[in-house]
């Protein structure tokens, strides 16, 4: 009798659990890859079974620990350069009292996060190339440096360029929700501290701060899992062999993990 009452609800589910299955939960076939000497174009249940053999070639490999090492330190520069900039983005709009002024600025920090990662890559690419690159022709002209560099094949370089890349592109999303937080603040609080005679730096470092503190661990904690695939994207048009990192699913001099 429940479910006839829930007919509705249950065929709306319907695209759901298509999407699910066919997305979701088909692709985990995939994983079998792994554990085959599959090749492109290959049927995957005709491909040599070789168990652990590229799990064996990876963990072996005389450049695995630097390779892991960049790995774990470029995601954590990436996530505290992009958890600060959120969060002083999201109180610096909470602080103004021009509307117009904060939509402009939300609406610029926010166009990058629907850009793909690839056309972003691409457009740094470019204006970074040694040869014609926008950046590197107005560094000679202002006489800063004397010859093109190419920053992406520096690995010093890389590592700032990548985390800026990836910070711009994505901390006026991140913001939207510290912004909701601030919100939430119960006004009372800042009354109070006006009352008290607190500075608006006073009422944002012991106000604001405190109270989105437990969105601030919430959001660090769900971005942790999904650091790790944005390289894969940026270095697909700028992948050289000193970028010497772990993408999924990727072995080759571009990673410095295989042959």
């Amino acid at each position: 009798m429940r479910i006839r009452k829930q007919q509705v609800l249950l065929w709306m589910s319907v695209p759901i659990m298509l999407h699910l299955v066919l997305f979701q939960f088909v692709p985990l076939w995939g994983w079998l890859m792994a554990f085959k000497d599959y090749r492109i174009g290959q049927s995957l249940w005709k491909a040599d079974w070789v168990g652990f053999k590229h799990f064996k070639t990876l963990l072996t490999h005389d450049e695995f620990l630097q390779a892991l090492r960049n790995n774990f330190a470029m995601n954590l520069m990436q996530l505290i350069l992009g958890t600060l900039s959120s969060i002083a983005l999201a109180v610096v709009l909470s602080e103004l009292r021009s509307k117009n002024f904060v939509r402009i600025v939300q609406t610029m920090t926010y166009l990058p996060h629907f850009v793909s990662m690839v056309v972003v890559a691409n457009i740094f690419v470019m204006l970074l190339s040694p040869d014609g690159g926008l950046i590197n022709d107005l560094l000679i002209k202002l006489g800063w440096i004397d010859e093109s560099v190419f920053f992406f094949g520096k690995p010093t370089w890389f590592w700032v360029i990548h985390t800026l890349i990836i910070t711009w592109k994505g901390f006026g999303w991140g913001a939207i929700i510290y912004l909701a937080a601030i919100a939430g603040i119960n006004p009372s609080l800042y009354d109070a501290a006006m009352v008290d005679g607190a500075s608006r730096w006073q009422r944002v470092k012991y106000i604001v701060v405190p109270s989105i503190m437990p969105t601030v661990i919430l959001l660090t904690i769900l971005s942790i899992g999904g650091t790790h695939d944005r390289r894969i994207r940026i270095a697909v048009p700028a992948r050289q062999r000193d970028q010497c990192g772990l993408f999924p699913g990727h072995l080759d001099p571009g990673a410095q993990i295989g042959p």
